[in-house]
């Protein structure tokens, strides 16, 4: 399956020169531009123009717009001649806020505040990890101009997840001072991101952050709207390093899906996911493909894929799913 699917890529001769700079070539440069918006933080973003449907790429969390796999479309794009955006949510890379108050809310604001604003037409988002979620929610949230998905490594329900896998005593630690750490490797090409801490070994995460996300979950019901609970004061030494994490311990397995009705996404959808994802578990692409609507959602896993997703070899093959899509939706149109 994966020789077809690259002997078929090497087939296309618009391709070959997205091939080249996946594979390491030279890049085309882009500017940053900033989005400003009446109540809120102004967005990073950077835009080229071109044919539709346009590509949205929706970077992961902790990460940028500037990450391997924001910059391989970028080349993709420029070498079809398609339109092509990406952004930085609020607090995060070189976008302005607050980074230690954020939530899914705000930041599935900042995707369609970057659709009305910054895009016109047709769009087909590309969402890597976190970022798979926010699209999800997007297509949901405007249907008219979503036409196309791709998600890399979705990890939906992320921090439901991350927060399930602490101890108990992480969890009463948590209460106690509103936030947890979790370990995060820094991506291959690093950006700025003010969630990561300076050593960039961790993150932080707000337990605020992750009862506002159980409004917006994918594979379980949507909590309703509830208050966070009030940090206490903390007794720390501000200036003393952050202690040492200890190993994490591993994700608790998935549970039963519970019958709910689909969500209202019937574009084509298209999940890349890594057998040797170690954040976000390959089963958890099924699980999304059967909460989509969507008659026509392709799962693609990857052998020895991590949740970067981010090898030449894992880049290529993004590229050419996203040309396939691109290909039945400009010839079925």
């Amino acid at each position: 399956m994966a020789t077809a699917v690259m002997a078929a890529f090497l087939a296309r001769p618009r391709l070959l020169a997205a091939a080249r700079s996946l594979g390491g070539g030279s890049r085309w440069k882009s500017s940053v531009s900033y989005l400003s918006r009446a109540d809120s933080p102004r967005l990073a973003y950077s835009l080229s123009a071109g044919k539709s449907p346009g590509v949205v790429f929706l970077p992961g969390f902790a990460s940028s717009m500037d990450g391997a796999k924001g910059t391989a479309l970028h080349d993709y794009c420029h070498s079809v001649g398609h339109a092509y955006t990406r952004f930085d949510y609020t607090g995060c890379g070189a976008s302005e806020g607050d980074s230690s108050h954020w939530g899914m809310g705000q930041w599935k604001s900042d995707v369609l505040t970057v659709l009305d604003q910054l895009t016109t037409g047709p769009q087909i988002l590309v969402g890597s990890s976190l970022g798979a979620w926010l699209m999800v929610l997007a297509a949901v949230a405007r249907p008219e101009r979503v036409v196309g998905l791709v998600g890399v490594a979705s990890a939906p329900d992320f921090l439901q997840r991350v927060y399930s896998s602490l101890t108990d005593e992480e969890r009463a630690e948590a209460q106690r001072t509103g936030e947890f750490r979790i370990p995060h490797s820094p991506p291959s090409s690093p950006a700025p991101s003010p969630t990561s801490s300076p050593s960039k070994t961790h993150v932080t995460i707000p337990v605020a952050a992750v009862v506002e996300a159980a409004r917006h979950s994918l594979l379980v019901a949507p909590a309703p709207a509830a208050p966070a609970p009030a940090p206490a004061a903390s007794t720390a030494d501000p200036a003393a390093p952050p202690p040492p994490l200890p190993p994490p311990p591993p994700l608790p397995p998935l549970p039963p899906l519970p019958p709910l009705p689909p969500l209202p996404v019937r574009c084509p959808v298209r999940l890349l996911h890594g057998l040797a994802d170690e954040v976000a578990p390959w089963q958890l692409a099924l699980r999304l493909a059967e909460r989509l609507a969507s008659a026509e959602v392709d799962v693609a896993l990857r052998k020895g894929a991590g949740h970067r997703f981010s090898e030449p070899a894992d880049l290529r093959l993004l590229a050419s799913t996203l040309d396939d899509l691109v290909d039945r939706l400009t010839t079925h149109t």
